[in-house]
């Protein structure tokens, strides 16, 4: 009678400092963006696409003195106050009923990297599956 042995490994996901990603860095955008898209902290919520439906992201102008990746707190306009941000996409048009005059700028980055890369590519890779 013969044995057979397995070596099982340690979950990475279970690991301190593992890598949510795939081993390709995370993308940059290659030409600057103009405008990014935010997941502002308030409880404000547009309109959506379809009916029934509101959508909690909004875009903002971003201006050529600020260096922003998804992922980075912000500070921005909504109404008449400032608001906490946080960066999720660069978007590289506007939707056609939204007219660039109407887009706020960002005012400012509060932190940078807050949120790694690899865990935005891990909530659209989960959004993907669990969405569609």
């Amino acid at each position: 009678m013969s044995t057979v042995t397995f070596a099982l490994s340690t979950p990475s996901a279970a690991e301190a400092g593992a890598s949510y990603g795939s081993d390709r860095p995370p993308s940059r955008p290659t030409v600057r963006a103009q405008w990014i898209e935010v997941l502002v902290d308030s409880p404000f919520r547009g309109a959506g696409d379809s009916p029934g439906e509101q959508k909690n992201l909004l875009i903002y102008r971003l201006p050529a003195e600020l260096t922003v990746q998804p992922g980075d707190i912000l500070s921005v306009p909504l109404g008449s106050q400032q608001v906490g941000a946080i960066a999720i996409r660069f978007v590289s048009q506007l939707p056609p009923d939204l007219q660039p005059a109407k887009v706020k700028d960002v005012e400012d980055v509060v932190s940078t990297g807050y949120f790694a890369p690899t865990y935005w590519e891990l909530l659209e890779r989960t959004s993907t599956y669990y969405c569609t």
